[in-house]
């Protein structure tokens, strides 16, 4: 009887296989959906027979899954590894359905798999089309002239953020989050440059990915922020740029905190834009934001305009080119502003506040010893006072 199975079994994924390579010869989609229709309704079919009596009652998603504790456990071995065959298959084929996403372990649960682009897939969107929540697309290093829209906990992971390039070609916003509710979908590890005039080079909506250890340069917004999101940006270089950070909500939005953390934040007309929202902003350096060549104006390294934000551990240094310019701004509208254990030195002014502010004591205001006293050297010299002057003992500013 369990010869019996195994052949049923076996049968079923060879007819699937053996439909699916006449669909990669034809590549006529609708053959391959009515065929895959009639095999799931003589499955289900099947499966009733076994729920009659007819048979041992050892179903073939029992095969799989290994639910059935005396089957032979070569049967479920076998039957392991032919589904594993087909979905590797179905996957080369570009399909990004529920085929190419069973990849089951030798319990006959599903395991997250790493899609390798250029290896295997010849762009990064379509591999990220073709994973699954817990999968890693991981890209070679390269230049792609791409834009990208992320899938539901799947993580974007490049070489090295240095040789591993998303060129947007000024043709959108380069990578979208949007409506994604999980956490863990994540971006790393990227150069991302060249958005469309007035986009972003990654652009977050209504959604809480993490951002870690990019570049992002020459966009006008480097990281655009809106709706309920509550990402974590950390460890990022932002540079040359309207606003390294963008937070913006036409109104009010109160269940949106997004967390920038270990951030390098420089060169950009502004460093942080908070607009309706509330962030958290520690450990970040935000220095030489004043119009670095892109548009001329008001220039600051953290502005809020009726908003909220917990401001500590940073370096907030040589901001500001205009009278009004400042190291942080709080307009009249903004309340629960809280500031400490920050640097806020050197910048145009160095704070303003319109709105409430709570100013402790440990901010200082002092010269960092950035190394050498090189222009974007944001290193800190050994006689620095604020190497180990944070909250938690440890340096003022990013720690990349």
């Amino acid at each position: 009887m369990k010869k019996i199975e195994k052949r049923k079994a076996v049968d079923i994924v060879l007819k699937i296989e053996r439909v699916l390579d006449m669909w990669r010869k034809s590549r006529k989609v609708i053959v391959l959906l009515i065929v895959l229709l009639v095999l799931a309704f003589a499955f289900l079919g099947g499966r009733e027979n076994n729920a009659s009596g007819v048979g041992s009652g050892n179903s073939v998603d029992q095969i799989l899954s290994g639910e059935n504790a005396d089957l032979n456990s070569n049967v479920k071995a076998e039957a392991v590894a032919e589904t594993s065959k087909l979905a590797q298959i179905f996957a080369k084929l570009g399909g990004s359905g529920a085929l190419s996403s069973f990849r089951p372990d030798d319990e006959g649960q599903r395991t997250s798999v790493v899609l390798k682009v250029p290896a295997e897939f010849d762009t990064i969107q379509k591999a990220i089309n073709s994973a699954l929540p817990g999968d890693v697309v991981s890209v070679a290093a390269g230049e792609y002239k791409e834009n990208i829209t992320m899938r539901n906990g799947v993580s974007l992971v490049g070489e090295h953020a240095e040789t591993t390039i998303l060129n947007g070609d000024e043709k959108g916003s380069v990578v979208v989050f949007k409506n994604l509710e999980n956490k863990e979908t994540r971006l790393e590890n990227f150069s991302i440059k060249n958005a469309q005039e007035n986009l972003s080079g990654i652009l977050i909506e209504n959604s809480s990915p993490i951002i870690n250890r990019n570049i992002i340069f020459s966009n006008d917004y480097d990281i655009y922020i809106k709706g309920h999101s509550s990402p974590t940006v950390q460890r990022n270089v932002l540079e040359q740029s309207k606003a390294g950070v963008q937070i913006f909500n036409l109104d009010k939005v109160t269940d949106s905190n997004p967390l920038i953390v270990d951030n390098l934040i420089y060169a950009n007309k502004k460093g942080i834009n908070i607009y309706n929202s509330q962030a958290v902003i520690e450990h970040n350096t935000i220095s030489f934001n004043s119009a670095y060549g892109i548009e001329a104006g008001a220039t600051f390294g953290i502005y809020l305009t009726n908003s909220s934000a917990t401001i500590g551990n940073n370096l907030i240094t040589d901001n500001g080119a205009c009278e009004i310019c400042s190291g942080v701004y709080v307009d009249d509208k903004s309340e629960g502003v809280k500031l400490s254990f920050n640097d806020i030195w050197n910048n145009q002014n160095n704070f303003i506040c319109f709105g409430q502010c709570e100013m402790e004591d440990n901010n200082r205001s002092e010269d960092p010893f950035y190394e050498n006293g090189l222009l974007f050297s944001f290193n800190l010299m050994a006689e620095s006072p604020f190497l180990t002057a944070g909250s938690d003992g440890q340096r003022l500013g990013a720690r990349l």
